[in-house]
């Protein structure tokens, strides 16, 4: 949409506590290329925890943070929202769909503050003991108070998971 590349890396731990409840944190750490504007650097972290209702379904929440910066530091901003998830198991697939939802404000270094709604599906499936593709497509409905419009942004990932 914009011309630009990003390197990104994304380490995730996944820990269960008992049969039901799970730990989970995501630690996103990457830069973009924006051609012939200043690049972006990123670090997310994402803490959260999961329960199990049945062995093929659950649900959980999330605690997302953002820090963002252009490499002359010129534009920085920051996110934080909750992130709440349902999981459905396809254990017969070696499939597993989440569906999930990211609602609350932003802000940037102009000053500017930005309401943020955003849906997306994500999905997994096994190909190997250690070896997963994983995709994951969302909708995003940005409303920029300080310009009173709208950006609407679908974003489209596919990709490989290794475990150890």
């Amino acid at each position: 949409m914009d011309n630009r590349d990003a390197v990104k890396l994304k380490p995730s731990v996944y820990y269960k506590l008992n049969e039901k409840l799970a730990l989970n944190n995501s630690f996103l750490i990457g830069r973009e290329f924006k051609g012939g504007y200043d690049d972006y650097e990123l670090i997310e972290l994402e803490p959260g925890f999961g329960y199990k209702l049945r062995d093929d379904f659950g649900m959980g929440i999330n605690y997302f943070f953002k820090w963002g910066q252009t490499s002359n530091e010129r534009f920085t901003e920051r996110e934080r929202f909750f992130k709440p998830y349902v999981w459905k198991s396809f254990a017969d697939l070696g499939l597993e769909l989440s569906l999930w939802g990211e609602i609350g404000p932003y802000s940037n270094n102009n000053g500017a503050r930005h309401n943020n709604t955003k849906f997306g599906i994500t999905g997994n499936k096994t190909l190997t003991e250690t070896l997963k593709v994983v995709g994951e497509v969302n909708y995003k409905r940005e409303e920029q108070k300080s310009s009173k419009k709208d950006i609407d942004v679908t974003f489209v990932m596919l990709g490989l998971q290794y475990s150890f």
